[in-house]
């Protein structure tokens, strides 16, 4: 797991994603409503992150996926790296 200083994961905005995966906003949620990616934190009224952990576990589940064929292994790491925040696994590295 990345983290940053305070050993906490590094939560991203939407700027953030735009910046390391070429989808638009619109995909990017169509996405999330579909189960595929991530969902992000709700911080305020207007204001969502992700946390990058998720968000690198997505982008690997998308890798192993392409290199092994295998579609569904992009939703299982979601579900992992889920799984892991939920739990609180992701809290200290």
């Amino acid at each position: 797991m990345i983290t940053n200083s305070h050993g906490i994961d590094r939560m991203l905005t939407m700027r953030d994603l735009k910046s390391i995966i070429p989808y638009s906003k619109n995909h990017l949620y169509r996405l999330i409503a579909g189960g595929s990616f991530p969902a992000p934190i709700h911080l305020g009224p207007r204001r969502v992150a992700w946390f990058e952990s998720e968000v690198n576990a997505w982008i690997s589940g998308r890798a192993l996926a392409f290199k092994t064929g295998h579609a569904d292994s992009a939703k299982l790491s979601q579900r992992t790296a889920a799984a892991a925040h939920s739990n609180g696994e992701g809290a200290s590295s």
